[in-house]
């Protein structure tokens, strides 16, 4: 494990029981990570399926820390991150960036972001998100999810807001699309009016459906059919 990477883990050690989430910035700011100090956790070789690879690097019962890879059209679903109640994301490619909020099993988008290598991007316990790599080139980012009480799995019991399915679901590992369902808990229904809203996700999804599974696939199609008038109004 390189230097830069132990020195992270010193910080989130010594700080876990009293974290300030400006801090974390801050101290990432100034350690000046960069990618290559994450090659030893790329995994640009995952399934076509899978939104992203992802490796642990490393886990207490109060943080951990995670590296992504990023292909070309790779994406995550909308989600949350489980028990996490603190964290941060710092990109090492120009990541495509949307945040949602929930209200009354609705869904919205409220901002797309586009962010630049080496940004970082806070993450609280009420942060409903999806990323991924709309560009041509591979990147790898960094993630660190913490909480203020000992955990097994601080990712555990995460949050996927399945625009294309009407429902939230549960899961515990990758924020992925079109999980099978032996990998997720049925939580409740989901709305989603919002024409912006539908139309963003559906650059997100679309592109990655070419890796997914025929049955996958047919739903995907299925869903655009049932949105067609939002889809191709012009």
């Amino acid at each position: 494990m390189n230097l830069k990477i132990e020195k992270l883990i010193t910080f989130l050690s010594s700080h876990k029981n009293n974290i300030n989430p400006k801090e974390l910035k801050s101290f990432l700011i100034n350690l000046n990570l960069l990618e290559e100090d994450l090659q030893p956790w790329a995994d640009f070789d995952h399934p076509l399926q899978d939104g992203y690879g992802r490796k642990l690097v490393y886990a207490e019962d109060k943080f951990e820390i995670m590296v992504m890879s990023w292909m070309p059209n790779d994406f995550s679903a909308i989600h949350n991150h489980g028990y996490t109640q603190w964290g941060a994301v710092q990109v090492f490619g120009n990541a495509s960036h949307y945040v949602y909020k929930m209200e009354n099993n609705h869904i919205k988008l409220v901002e797309k972001q586009s962010f630049k290598p080496k940004d970082i991007v806070l993450v609280t316990n009420e942060f409903i998100h999806q990323m991924g790599n709309q560009t041509s080139t591979p990147y790898l980012t960094l993630h660190i999810y913490g909480t203020n009480e000992p955990r097994e799995v601080i990712t555990a019991d995460s949050l996927i807001f399945e625009i294309e399915n009407n429902r939230v679901v549960k899961t515990t590992g990758g924020a992925f699309f079109q999980l099978e369902e032996k990998e997720v808990d049925v939580l409740s229904d989901l709305k989603c009016n919002d024409e912006q809203t539908i139309l963003e996700f559906a650059s997100t999804i679309l592109p990655k459906s070419k890796t997914f599974k025929t049955k996958q696939k047919k739903h995907i199609l299925n869903w655009i059919s049932e949105k067609k008038d939002i889809l191709f109004k012009n």
